[in-house]
């Protein structure tokens, strides 16, 4: 019987039972990749790792260690040396624009993150036991919400999964100026990017 994890895609579905049953990986494990990561992230590392000669020569010995590593140290194909000489010595200048584009979304993610953290940490503890509470409560009535409770008692906030989830779980229930952070143009305008 195949687990579905909860606010995944279709896609994002069939990859987290893809991580299940071929890579061995936990629920947890899987849930994690896949939302820290994202579906085409995962994709890619998944055909690095089965063209890697280690898989294709059945030497990998631990394959679950081995993808999670492939994942968090970003593995790149093996690119032969002609492939190399043929490589144009002038790069695409589209990619480095993409690249910051996308640098630029994660440090305000980031920030947002930190401010609505900040938020949760300034509450009294009565608040702040209310919000997990509350959050938790949520999480039961979903779907699949099992992945996220077991990883918030094996774990508490200190999974990425049940941290990801809680930080969004806030912005959904608090208004965005009790948390006192700017929209993406008021913190592109107030901060001094050097990308």
């Amino acid at each position: 019987m195949n687990y579905v994890a909860p606010e995944f895609t279709h896609e994002e579905k069939i990859l987290f039972n893809q991580l299940l049953q071929e890579f061995l990986l936990s629920e947890t494990q899987a849930a994690e990749l896949v939302h820290r990561y994202g579906h085409d992230y995962i994709n890619k590392k998944i055909e690095i790792v089965k063209n890697s000669p280690a898989y294709t020569k059945n030497k990998i010995n631990d394959l679950r260690a081995y993808f999670i590593t492939a994942v968090r140290d970003d593995f790149q194909p093996n690119v032969p040396k002609a492939e190399i000489l043929k490589q144009d010595f002038f790069p695409n200048e589209k990619q480095p624009i993409e690249d910051s584009e996308k640098q630029l979304k994660q440090k305000y993610a980031d920030y947002v993150n930190k401010k609505i953290e900040a938020y949760y940490y300034a509450l009294n503890q009565d608040e702040q036991q209310r919000l997990t509470h509350d959050f938790i409560d949520f999480v039961k009535s979903k779907s699949g919400g099992e992945i996220i409770l077991n990883a918030h008692q094996k774990h508490g906030f200190e999974s990425f999964l049940v941290k990801t989830k809680f930080i969004n779980y806030i912005k959904s229930v608090i208004n965005i100026k009790e948390m006192n952070y700017l929209s993406m143009e008021e913190w592109q305008n107030s901060t001094n990017l050097n990308l």
